[in-house]
């Protein structure tokens, strides 16, 4: 599943079944310059394969953006038990699409239980802060791309998302 956040002014997040994604033929280019955070799902329940289509569909948003200082910036997480931040706003070296891709390329699939929670409470804490690199002025947008599957000692979203001030509404096929 991929779950999709997008916090301050206009809040939702959806959800489809990740096996859609293997056909996704990419997102239509993006102009604006927004503030784009992806957390990737990299534990054992979402597979390699999946894992796999994950990174391709985060490769497809890098591709319909213009990634530079002065355009979007990208920020960039995996998680299993903890999260870990690959990129962040404030890096304006790495604020390169061929780096990023790089990135992601060499991204491995983590083992592990799935905590959600602590990935979205590490963006409110530390992706979308200022001290992150987040501009005040930027749309600032969230893609959590994950199997939806989070451990039973989990905190719940509402909870974790009161950094990020989002509403939640699932959409399912």
């Amino acid at each position: 599943m991929w779950s999709f956040y997008r916090h301050r002014r206009h809040f939702f997040q959806v959800r489809f079944i990740i096996p859609y994604l293997y056909s996704f033929s990419g997102p239509i280019p993006c102009v604006k310059a927004v503030d784009l955070g992806v957390i990737l799902d990299a534990t054992e329940s979402v597979g390699k394969f999946n894992f796999n289509i994950s990174k391709k569909f985060a490769l497809a948003l890098v591709n319909s953006m213009k990634i530079a200082p002065g355009a979007s910036h990208l920020a960039l997480m995996v998680y299993n038990i903890y999260p870990t931040m690959l990129v962040s706003f404030n890096e304006a070296d790495k604020q390169n699409p061929s780096v990023i891709k790089g990135i992601l390329q060499g991204t491995e699939k983590l083992k592990g239980r799935t905590f959600t929670d602590r990935a979205i409470k590490l963006a409110g804490d530390k992706m979308f802060t200022v001290e992150g690199g987040e501009r005040p002025d930027k749309q600032d947008v969230l893609v959590i791309l994950t199997d939806g599957r989070t451990n039973k000692d989990s905190l719940p979203y509402e909870n974790v998302n009161q950094p990020l001030r989002v509403s939640i509404f699932i959409f399912t096929d």
